[in-house]
């Protein structure tokens, strides 16, 4: 048990990671009792396989609500005590609830805008989290679905809620689409689809499926040719609101409503999704395989090595060989949108950036610059765990036309422990030297054996080209000071050694340099690097590609050398 104990205490942040943010309080005034459904991460796929939620599965646990009331203030429920006793069972959805003694009590929470809980695992861990939604209903409708993704094609103007309903007994029912905007709620009704539609799979709501416990997917479809004359044009006017607002900004939150009668009172089941996905002919999001890092200067996230998204890759005897050669010969411009979410203030980062097509797939990584206090709040070191980050791609051509767009699941985005990084270019070698952080959060990682990859990506009129691709095995020391390591041509991926030194004495021109990004990969740590020293024994350049100084730069300059010069 100690040492059950000692490997919980090393990976508690990976408790986190155990519940939704889509999870709900739901009150029930009838019967003065409220619900805390907390809903499991449904990406537990993805999350790490050191994640350490399925060791507390059937331990005792407690937890205590944290709820904000515009008029009482923040009321805990239950007010005292060691909170509300509940077992907690991995990978599953759990209902906690908790009965006022008086109605006076149960109406402090009737106008709340804020909720969360502190849940003690076990009697020691202690997960802090927020809920999507509180609100109240009239009758006991309670985790009625348990997980609600928010699906879209703004090619094929379509968007769907995609849900596991759980038992609830809702036998007629009117389902309403329901999006934010200037904080405030506007709903449009999702009506029954044709069984027939084009957009259909089967298990929709439709004109022959009502029963709620069978309808997987809300569609709401209302260009399609079998849903002609259902929408009004009060209601397009709606739909097309949304969607100039989901063009330019994925982070609106939306949810699915469903209104039931009650006697003479409508009852509503509210189920935020959890995020928006999009799907398109190519299934671009099955092959998104990405990494994303944070360290002190931007963010930085790939799609491989290569910069290669992997559904335009396919052979020409595929159906879609056509679509995807179309998409990769245009002059196509692509957008791309990064949500980040911090785990500690809940914040979402939003930020867009564009570049061609050609420079797209060409670009090992792509580079956002943050505001420094938006980046100093993400770096947070007291923060218990990583924050995540999705990322949407939409492709249009030349008259702004989408051919497709995709976007992948939420993944962790990962604090790098490097804190700067310079290069130094010599004619037949080029010299890597990194500074670590020195927090706990780094110095307490253990040595690490990797492969290292050093990227050099040359830009030259908004097309970029993969110009180097080096690997070499190191050891990442976390408590080191300095790392320094040494690669050669003969260590080129991407080219042979003659055409790599070619490349090599072309990017060291004065004129060619300022033009090359270069990046540092290894198994954990991903960076861009701060600035390159070029040296062809003749003449130097210093070339600075941070946001650092004269004087830094003269420091770094005098250490590389220092380096270079212990090594001859």
């Amino acid at each position: 048990m100690q040492l059950l104990h000692f490997v919980l205490a090393a990976d508690v942040k990976s408790f986190k990671q155990c519940f939704s943010p889509s999870s709900s309080i739901v009150g029930n005034r009838l019967i003065r009792t409220i619900y805390l459904n907390l809903q499991p991460n449904p990406l537990m796929q993805f999350i790490p396989s050191d994640n350490m939620c399925q060791v507390l599965n059937g331990k005792s646990s407690t937890v205590v609500l944290k709820i904000y009331s515009p008029l009482n203030g923040n009321v805990l429920v239950p007010a005292s005590g060691p909170g509300i006793q509940f077992q907690y069972l991995y990978n599953k959805n759990i209902s906690i609830s908790y009965t006022f003694s008086t109605l006076a009590d149960y109406d402090k929470t009737l106008d709340a805008t804020f909720g969360g809980y502190s849940v003690l695992l076990d009697g020691e861990y202690t997960v802090d989290g927020s809920v999507s939604d509180i609100f109240h209903t009239l009758s006991n409708q309670t985790s009625c679905f348990s997980t609600t993704y928010f699906s879209f094609s703004l090619i094929d103007n379509w968007y769907s809620f995609n849900v596991e309903p759980v038992f609830c007994d809702v036998p007629v029912f009117t389902p309403y689409f329901e999006f934010q905007i200037d904080n405030k709620w506007e709903r449009l009704q999702i009506h029954q689809i044709d069984p027939l539609n084009e957009f259909a799979t089967g298990n929709e709501f439709s004109t022959i499926k009502t029963d709620f416990l069978t309808i997987k997917r809300y569609l709401l479809s209302p260009f399609s040719p079998f849903e002609a004359g259902k929408y009004s044009v009060e209601e397009l006017e709606v739909l097309q609101q949304f969607t100039d607002l989901f063009k330019t900004d994925k982070t609106v939150n939306t949810r699915l409503s469903l209104d039931y009668p009650v006697k003479t009172n409508t009852g509503s089941i509210t189920s935020v999704s959890f995020y928006a996905f999009s799907y398109n002919k190519l299934q671009c999001f099955n092959s998104m395989k990405i990494r994303a890092s944070l360290n002190e200067q931007n963010l930085i996230f790939k799609t491989g090595l290569e910069g290669k998204i992997n559904c335009l890759e396919i052979t020409n005897t595929d159906l879609n060989y056509a679509l995807a050669q179309n998409i990769k010969n245009k002059w196509a411009k692509v957008r791309i949108d990064v949500v980040v979410n911090h785990p500690t203030t809940n914040t979402y980062f939003y930020y867009d950036q564009e570049m061609s097509i050609q420079q797209f797939l060409s670009r090992p990584d792509v580079t956002f610059k943050i505001p420094q206090d938006e980046l100093r709040d993400m770096m947070d070191d007291k923060s218990t765990t990583e924050s995540t980050i999705q990322m949407f791609i939409e492709i249009q051509d030349e008259n702004g036309d989408y051919l497709l767009d995709f976007n992948t699941p939420f993944i962790t985005l990962v604090r790098t422990c490097i804190k700067e990084i310079v290069i130094h270019q010599k004619k037949d070698y080029t010299t890597i030297v990194s500074w670590m952080k020195n927090d706990s959060r780094c110095t307490s990682k253990p040595n690490l054996s990797t492969t290292l990859y050093l990227t050099g990506v040359s830009l030259n009129n908004s097309v970029s080209t993969l110009l180097q691709l080096y690997k070499t095995s190191i050891v990442v020391n976390y408590k080191a000071n300095t790392m320094t390591t040494v690669v050669n041509c003969s260590q080129d991926l991407m080219h042979t050694q003659s055409v790599c030194e070619t490349n090599r004495k072309s990017s060291m021109k004065p004129e060619n340099n300022d033009n090359i990004l270069y990046s540092y990969i290894t198994t954990d740590e991903y960076a861009s690097i701060n600035y390159q020293i070029i040296d062809d024994t003749t003449k130097m350049w210093a070339i600075s590609f941070g946001i650092f100084g004269g004087l830094i730069l003269i420091v770094g300059v005098a250490i590389v050398f220092m380096i270079v010069k212990q090594q001859q």
